[in-house]
């Protein structure tokens, strides 16, 4: 993974939550996310899964396999659905990949990149879905 990129979990879980914000009211079937939105079954079972487990999908009919939302997406930051799919985008990580930075001796990107990724964190605690 590419550390500007998010996970293909982390971009599924946007692409569904911004789909149903569209129309929050409507009860969503999981073949609604894989033919519309492109989602593949293998990926879209654990996250349905995960999405509910956080709190950000309820099913409002129990035997019945739909969903909808859980709270208001105005109230549903971007951070929270990073963190939620285990996205580590928003870690404090080196421009170049490796494990660890000689803080004693940083390169010339580290303090560019720590500005680069504190303003990537306050985007995405700043941006619902």
């Amino acid at each position: 993974m590419s550390f500007m990129n998010f996970s293909k979990i982390t971009d599924y879980a946007l692409r569904i939550l911004s789909h149903i914000a569209k129309d929050s009211e409507k009860v969503y079937w999981a073949n609604d996310f894989c033919c519309k939105l492109d989602i593949p079954f293998r990926y879209l079972r654990k996250l349905l899964t995960i999405l509910s487990k956080v709190d950000l999908l309820y099913n409002p009919q129990e035997k019945v396999r739909g969903y909808q939302l859980s709270r208001n997406p105005n109230s549903i930051q971007f951070i929270y659905i990073v963190k939620a799919t285990g996205d580590d985008i928003i870690e404090q990580k080196c421009f170049f990949g490796y494990q660890q930075c000689p803080l004693n001796n940083p390169c010339g990107m580290y303090y560019k990149w720590k500005k680069i990724s504190k303003g990537l964190i306050s985007t995405l605690e700043s941006t619902n879905s």
